[in-house]
């Protein structure tokens, strides 16, 4: 299936690569991928799902075909929200499902804050109330933080311009070599640990949960990002929410698990196609 790219040029002049597959369904899904990916890694849930929905998929600034910001400031979460609003208010999306997985959910969670009488429901995958990972917590101390801002603005932006076919790592583990290699070559050193640096500050009780509504949780069990009880303090966080947990499955579950994320995004009331 091959779907346009769109292209929009944000306020601080950086270019935001977009496809929207709109066949007037009832429905629309706006799916926004995390640290090292791009609107590829969403496939096969497109191929799943686009008989039913109207699909959107974006390249987060930094990722995929989205041009590379030189200064950490401008990849703070903040501007990575307003990103995806730009996108939503350009296509006129005045109804629509929000799917994000780790940053993008972290996303998801700031644009239904902002517009959340145009957000009907969200599925946020991968994330909890704050990162758990060791290494994360070390990142966002103020001092660590600062120094390693300084040591980003020389790292090099080179990057593979192109949207990756994801299959391929459907069997890889957590730490894997060749699937971490691919990230770095195809999102660029610089942009993945500057995203990876503002993803490691997230903490959800900085977001209105009262705005927040038909919210569905998929956590891997075995994420170390953001562990179980990590993605349970965040569902006591979302009143009324749902959590559902993928056995045996790690953070990067959204490729080595579509068909498990599908079936629990199926059970998802809020979402179910009409008949």
């Amino acid at each position: 299936m091959f779907i346009k790219n769109r292209f929009i040029q944000t306020d601080d002049n950086e270019t935001i690569c977009y496809q929207y597959f709109y066949a007037r369904k009832k429905e629309t899904l706006v799916f926004i991928h995390g640290v090292g990916g791009c609107a590829g890694v969403w496939q096969p849930y497109i191929e799943a799902l686009i008989e039913n929905y109207n699909i959107l998929t974006m390249d987060l600034r930094g990722h995929g075909l989205s041009s590379r910001p030189k200064h950490f400031e401008q990849y703070q979460i903040s501007h990575f929200i307003k990103d995806a609003l730009q996108v939503i208010q350009k296509e006129n999306i005045q109804d629509c499902y929000l799917v994000g997985h780790s940053l993008g959910a972290m996303v998801c969670l700031g644009v239904t804050s902002q517009i959340p009488d145009r957000i009907r429901g969200m599925i946020i995958l991968g994330i909890g109330d704050q990162p758990t990972f060791p290494l994360l917590n070390i990142t966002s101390r103020p001092c660590v933080n600062r120094t390693l801002q300084i040591i980003m603005r020389y790292l090099p932006r080179w990057h593979r311009s192109s949207h990756r076919e994801y299959s391929q790592f459907k069997h890889t583990k957590h730490f894997s070599i060749s699937r971490f290699t691919s990230d770095l070559t195809h999102t660029s050193l610089k942009s993945y640990a500057m995203s990876m640096l503002a993803a490691s500050r997230f903490d959800a009780m900085e977001f209105n949960h009262s705005k927040i509504k038909n919210c569905l949780i998929i956590a891997a069990q075995n994420d170390v990002l953001f562990d179980v009880d990590s993605a349970l303090c965040l569902h006591r966080y979302l009143l009324g929410s749902q959590c559902v947990f993928i056995k045996k499955a790690e953070h990067h579950f959204i490729v080595t698990h579509p068909k498990s994320i599908l079936e629990n995004m199926m059970k998802f009331s809020p979402i179910e196609p009409s008949t």
